[in-house]
């Protein structure tokens, strides 16, 4: 079967131009991706969502350092995700362990989706 697993809540939300809560994106971006892995799934393509929550990039440096401590202290692990963290599900959903994977939106924001 061949994977997609490259939706991004930040790809729907400019996607639709709506102005909803972000937590209205995250449930469109779960419906989209279960409608469309159930359109595709007859032509052997798995779909799938990875919504990453805030990620210890360089795109913090230029943020005040108290919005990045105000925004760490509400992620429960208590700590920002990393780029490999966020890779290591992609590398899941694009191999063979994930054949049988479809339609599912993967959090990996540190539980701080709040869904």
């Amino acid at each position: 079967m061949h994977r997609i697993s490259t939706v991004y809540l930040r790809y729907i939300q400019r996607f639709f131009t709506l102005k909803l809560p972000i937590v209205r994106y995250f449930k469109l971006a779960i419906g989209f991706t279960k409608a469309l892995a159930k359109e595709m799934v007859a032509h052997g393509i798995g779909i799938n969502c990875v919504a990453p929550g805030v990620i210890d990039t360089p795109l913090l440096d230029q943020m005040p350092a108290a919005t990045v401590d105000y925004v760490r202290s509400k992620v429960p692990i208590g700590r920002f995700g990393t780029p490999a963290e966020v890779a290591a599900v992609v590398h899941f959903l694009a191999s063979d362990g994930a054949s049988f994977v479809t339609g599912q939106c993967y959090d990996v924001s540190g539980n701080r989706a709040t869904y």
